[in-house]
């Protein structure tokens, strides 16, 4: 073979490797293997104040054990016998605790796993016992009856069924309304040992709190329809009770429960003061007595620790592939390698910036800083999402950590609807139960209610109440029913005081319903 014939061949073999596809083929090996030695390379989360807030404890596997310290401040000096969770336990079924956690999470309550006495029944799981199916037009009716029976006096001879389900759970009530008299309430925080990586929360006893909470009122209502003010007004503060108990639990899950309880409350407020029989004496000291309630626990703390401490331990699940069968629904964006820390200090600031957003004096100031750090995470995450994509194609775990950065605070701060209910919407629903019990007073004194609020002052208000979302006086007009007082919510918008339907105003007394 010549040798001009031998380098020919040499030049159409390279240039044959020079070809797009070659090239191609070549740069996928090369991000193959980049991506092989990027998997060996290990990424640790830094502790520090910007990436974990706390420099201990740490855990075996080197993340702040965030669980630990919830669990330590949380059960600071509570004992079993001032604790309200053990009396709430005590009075549902054990089953209603998670498997997987259920002996530590008794244990650590210090009561038996073995039930004794007679344990709650759900009105539906009772309509079963005694053979109704709830999905009939009985049940429905049923259904409709112990919906009323929560918000108005009733009687046995009217709603019989609602009587026999109040006296099943006669035994359950008691235990109830020891919780309800308990100073603390203290959940162990719990997690499944299966999942240790994840902050989770075992909620067992806030969702039963609604359970317990109807059974008060509609009690209540029932001693509202016999004619005893009195013991309805027991029942009905002992749920007011119950919720700023229920504010203490440490997520912002327990706050918007507390909130719900209290409004379910206020609606036997209402009841009670609308039934226009209370004596001037009495109105005077229920209003005297509701003002002596405990205040909510600040749900902005909550946001600050607890819920803050929650994202990070998220994200440090995230990163270690550890993401437990609770979350495999989410839809958000796991990668499968990256850098924790730009994402930690990201959720850090965005924390930082709610918590300061939330402590502005003003509502209006508030709620446009929320909006705009909503809109700053939501614009972020948009664009980095195809950015994400081809990261994890490299296999850079620190440019897939920088994108990941800009994800994730869209998917872990709290969102702005909810921290306005559980910080200006509980405060106004408190105020409005406030200013109906000196309405109550008022209509005690004169038998009917006053034209406008000006009437109040000086002697039963020592201002004209105005309307924390907008700074104006309240809504206030007489109905037939007796009075309506609202604020137009969140929205700013006179919605006529109705708080469904389209509307979001926070109302009390004779509220509108959907045929009006």
């Amino acid at each position: 073979m010549s040798d001009s014939y031998a380098h020919e061949t040499r030049t159409i073999h390279w240039a044959a490797l020079l070809r797009p596809r070659w090239l191609l083929a070549g740069f996928v090996i090369v991000l193959v293997l980049l991506r092989g030695i990027a998997e060996l390379i290990p990424t640790r989360v830094v502790i520090g104040p910007e990436t974990t807030v706390l420099d201990g404890p740490v855990r075996a596997d080197g993340m702040i054990d965030y669980a630990a310290v919830v669990d330590a401040e949380w059960s600071e000096g509570v004992v079993p016998e001032e604790n309200a969770v053990v009396d709430i336990i005590r009075a549902f079924d054990r089953d209603k605790v998670h498997s997987y956690i259920r002996k530590e999470y008794l244990d650590r309550l210090g009561i038996s796993s073995a039930a004794s006495g007679d344990v709650f029944l759900d009105f539906y799981d009772f309509l079963e016992e005694i053979g109704i199916e709830y999905r009939t037009a009985e049940g429905r009716a049923a259904k409709r009856t112990f919906d009323e029976a929560q918000t108005r006096a009733w009687t046995a001879d009217e709603f019989p069924l609602v009587a026999e389900w109040l006296e099943r759970n006669k035994e359950p009530l008691q235990h109830i309304l020891s919780a309800s008299g308990k100073p603390s309430y203290y959940p162990p925080v719990v997690i499944d040992p299966a999942d240790s990586g994840y902050f989770a929360w075992a909620l067992p006893a806030v969702n039963l709190c609604r359970g317990a909470a109807r059974l008060l009122l509609v009690r209540a209502m029932n001693e509202l329809g016999q004619g005893d003010l009195e013991a309805a007004f027991r029942d009905t503060l002992a749920c007011h009770r119950f919720a700023r108990l229920v504010s203490q639990h440490p997520t912002c899950i327990g706050a918007l429960v507390a909130k719900a309880l209290d409004s379910m409350a206020m609606s036997c407020d209402g009841a009670i003061i609308l039934s226009n029989r209370l004596a001037d004496e009495q109105a005077r000291r229920f209003r005297k007595e509701f003002l002596l309630l405990p205040e909510f626990c600040d749900p902005v703390e909550i946001v600050n620790k607890t819920e803050r401490f929650c994202a990070l331990s998220y994200i440090d699940t995230v990163h270690r592939g550890r993401l437990p069968d609770q979350l495999a629904f989410r839809d958000d964006p796991m990668p499968r390698r990256f850098d924790p820390n730009p994402a930690l200090r990201a959720v850090n600031k965005g924390f930082d910036d709610i918590v300061t957003a939330l402590r502005l004096p003003d509502y209006r100031a508030r709620i446009a800083a929320l909006k705009r750090i909503e809109s700053r995470s939501t614009k972020a995450a948009a664009t980095a999402r195809d950015h994400l994509v081809i990261a994890e194609i490299v296999g850079n775990p620190s440019v897939t950590g920088q994108w990941y950065a800009d994800i994730v605070p869209q998917i872990l701060l709290p969102e702005t609807d909810t921290l306005i209910a559980v910080t200006d919407g509980t405060a106004t629903r408190v105020a409005l139960a406030e200013y109906g019990y000196a309405l109550a007073e008022y209509h005690a004194g004169f038998d009917h209610y006053p034209p406008e609020l000006e009437s109040l002052v000086p002697d039963y208000l020592d201002a004209v109440p105005l309307d924390p979302f907008t700074g104006d006086p309240l809504k206030y007009e007489l109905t037939d029913g007796g009075f309506l007082l609202y604020s137009v919510g969140p929205n700013e918008t006179d919605d006529g005081g109705f708080m469904d339907f389209g509307g979001d105003d926070i109302a009390f007394g004779d509220t509108p319903d959907e045929d009006e």
